[in-house]
């Protein structure tokens, strides 16, 4: 019997250092406006979210590291809290810049990876909660400036856990900085 489908993510996971971080802040707003969405979900940047059976992810994995080998390391600086007041959201948003850098990396494994995806992540932020009841409350406890800098130099596959509602790291695929090898249309002229 073939395996039932499972739920993942194709994100980018910062650094430990930068995950305790954000959730100091989330534990900040907790502590202030009690529990919200996304309160207990680690730091990430979604790409994709994926239904995959063994086989599927396997695939997937393989497109992911063809497409990852040739990927450079680059920083992501973030400098603000932002805000979706229509479904109450409030994350971290990158500057411009690093937004440009990061959609283009989305947008190129949301077209290599030929698995149908429930959610494809096209605005890149980090969130802090999602849901919030006391949301004016809660900006008004972040308004104030950030700095954070963090270095992309891999894409994670997260499993959704259903026990305890979050995704946990199932694979973490590194960026090579290897020449592409991607075939190239060749002009006759």
């Amino acid at each position: 019997m073939e395996n039932l489908n499972e739920k993942y993510s194709i994100a980018i996971v910062p650094s430990n250092e930068i995950v305790s971080l954000i959730k100091s802040y989330k534990d900040l707003l907790a502590s202030n406006i009690g529990s919200y969405k996304s309160r207990n979900a680690m730091a990430h940047i979604t790409i994709k979210e994926i239904f995959a059976n063994e086989k599927e992810l396997e695939l997937t994995i393989k497109q992911l590291q063809r497409c990852c080998n040739s990927f450079q390391p680059f920083s992501v600086r973030c400098t603000h809290f932002n805000s979706y007041p229509s479904n109450k959201t409030i994350f971290i948003e990158p500057d411009s810049d690093s937004k440009k850098s990061l959609i283009e990396v989305m947008k190129k494994i949301q077209k290599t990876t030929t698995i149908k995806s429930n959610h494809i992540g096209s605005d890149p932020h980090i969130s802090i909660g999602r849901g919030i009841q006391k949301f004016d409350e809660a900006l008004a406890i972040l308004n104030f400036p950030l700095d954070i800098n963090l270095i992309v130099d891999s894409i994670t596959i997260r499993k959704f856990n259903p026990e305890i509602k979050q995704y946990e790291i199932y694979k973490t695929i590194p960026f090579l900085s290897l020449p592409n090898q991607e075939p190239q249309q060749m002009s006759l002229f």
